[in-house]
């Protein structure tokens, strides 16, 4: 399915529970992650741990992050410069483990840096709901677990992404580069300030992520019986039991909504330089690249501040070789990446 306005009818209000995710994706997530957790979880259940995790990923918390992530990124960065000089090395492996060290920093409290604010486990052990209750011992368990398996997994494979494009059109590198070199002074880590002013850095992140969705489909069932009628089309009839495939790969594509939807056009996501807004969709439910609904990810505002600074550090600090003749083929696997890897010279 790739039409907004079913899609709004599937995801939005007052529809969207029901519709839940379906059989085979629990039997795959559960025995790694656990039950009590927001991928997982449906219901009361997934409704309250929401409630109760939103504040874990409030600004103010994010911003206590910073240095978790420009720490890593720093050591990463560090560790390409003495193993690239005299051979490639594969990027899309190698955002994985950075995003990776960063995740589990940010959840575990497993980097010295901490001492400057509160890591994801310390917000859930706070962490109370409407009625004063707070995480059982398995809620505590399994959530970790979530922020760990999908806080790393979607985001290397943005950073992999956008690198690809990086590397391989040479405009929009230099648009890239020319805006850190203006905003970010040589030898000083970028702060959370500097990653919320870094308007084209967000604009090249935003395209990425429309024609590179990380996340390129997301399923639900419908549970109860749906009747979509919209004025002037034919009815369309849900019956429960039904799997709903949304492909937002295929609907960040469609002409009807995307001017040139296969061409690399960052300048479509620039704010107005005067009042600071973005552009407006064309259609609510035409941008759904971390999905839609009470289901969507929770850890959105997370992912592209981390990369921001990322993409910021290393723009400013290293310039990246594209290895010829290799082969960038995407792959579908539960996420997007590039099958073969990302041959990169530092």
């Amino acid at each position: 399915m790739a039409e907004p306005d079913t899609i709004a009818d599937i995801v939005g209000r007052p529809y969207a529970h029901d519709y839940v995710k379906p059989d085979v994706f629990v039997n795959v997530f559960k025995p790694l992650i656990g039950s009590h957790n927001l991928l997982v979880s449906e219901g009361h259940e997934h409704k309250r741990a929401r409630q109760m995790l939103n504040a874990a990923f409030h600004f103010v918390n994010l911003r206590s992050m910073v240095s978790i992530m420009t720490n890593e990124t720093a050591k990463a960065i560090d560790r390409y410069f003495s193993i690239s000089q005299s051979k490639y090395i594969d990027l899309h492996m190698e955002m994985s483990n950075l995003t990776l060290s960063i995740i589990m920093s940010s959840a575990f409290g497993r980097s010295i840096s901490l001492c400057a604010g509160s890591d994801l486990l310390d917000l859930l052990l706070s962490a109370v709901d409407s009625d004063g209750h707070s995480f059982t011992d398995e809620e505590i368990k399994d959530q970790p677990l979530t922020f760990v398996l999908a806080g790393h997994e979607t985001t290397s494979n943005l950073m992999a992404w956008v690198m690809y494009v990086l590397m391989t059109n040479e405009s929009v590198f230099r648009a890239c580069r020319e805006e850190v070199d203006k905003m970010l002074p040589s030898g000083t880590d970028p702060t959370y300030e500097l990653a919320c002013n870094l308007v084209v850095r967000e604009a090249i992140l935003q395209e990425t992520l429309c024609l590179y969705s990380p996340a390129p489909l997301f399923v639900r069932k419908c549970i109860r019986e749906h009747i979509i009628r919209k004025e002037g089309q034919r009815q369309l009839h849900i019956p429960a039991g039904t799997t709903i495939v949304i492909n937002s790969h295929a609907l960040h594509r469609r002409v009807a909504y995307w001017s040139r939807p296969l061409e690399f056009d960052y300048t479509r996501w620039m704010r107005d330089p005067i009042t600071d807004l973005k552009p407006k969709l064309s259609h609510r439910f035409c941008y759904l690249p971390f999905a839609a609904g009470p289901h969507n990810c929770i850890g959105q505002r997370f992912a592209m501040l981390e990369a921001k600074l990322m993409l910021a550090m290393l723009v400013e600090q290293c310039d990246f070789i594209f290895e010829p003749g290799q082969k960038i083929v995407p792959e579908f696997i539960i996420t997007m990446r590039p099958k073969y890897g990302l041959r990169t010279r530092v």
